[in-house]
């Protein structure tokens, strides 16, 4: 439900109120499970994302063209659909941090999420460990 909202309306503009409305559960429901919107989103992206990945059978009956075709378009269709999700929680987590003080309000948190996704995808593309090492380095710059 919340990510169907946010699919429709963008990250920015879903509230969690829309979110219970929707949901038709008590607000102390929602926050029970999820602290805040941004992990209630991202917990329905990761969920997404295991449909969207999930191993299709090796049972033998596709050749492996096949396969590798039928994975390679859920990964782009997950990427086009949730792209913009994903880079929303990144960008509100930058913007809590300028609202905080823990960011100077003088950085572009547009220009800092995408120099974050272009980290994480040129490390991938380059067979680069992506790890808690290469997250904390990531967030130690963007801070710096």
């Amino acid at each position: 439900m919340a990510l169907r909202l946010v699919r429709e309306l963008g990250y920015e503009k879903v509230s969690v109120s829309e979110i219970i409305e929707q949901a038709g559960v008590a607000r102390q429901t929602l926050y029970n499970r999820w602290n805040t919107k941004a992990y209630l989103v991202l917990e329905a992206v990761f969920e997404r994302t295991n449909t969207y990945a999930a191993e299709r059978s090796w049972d033998g009956a596709e050749d492996c063209r096949t396969l590798l075709e039928g994975f390679l378009i859920r990964i782009f269709e997950h990427l086009r659909i949730d792209g913009d999700t994903l880079r929303a929680l990144i960008t509100a987590v930058l913007r809590r941090a300028q609202d905080r003080g823990e960011l100077s309000s003088g950085r572009n948190v547009e220009t800092l999420s995408a120099l974050i996704h272009g980290a994480f995808w040129y490390r991938l593309l380059n067979r680069g460990v992506l790890d808690a090492g290469f997250a904390k380095e990531i967030v130690a710059e963007t801070f710096a």
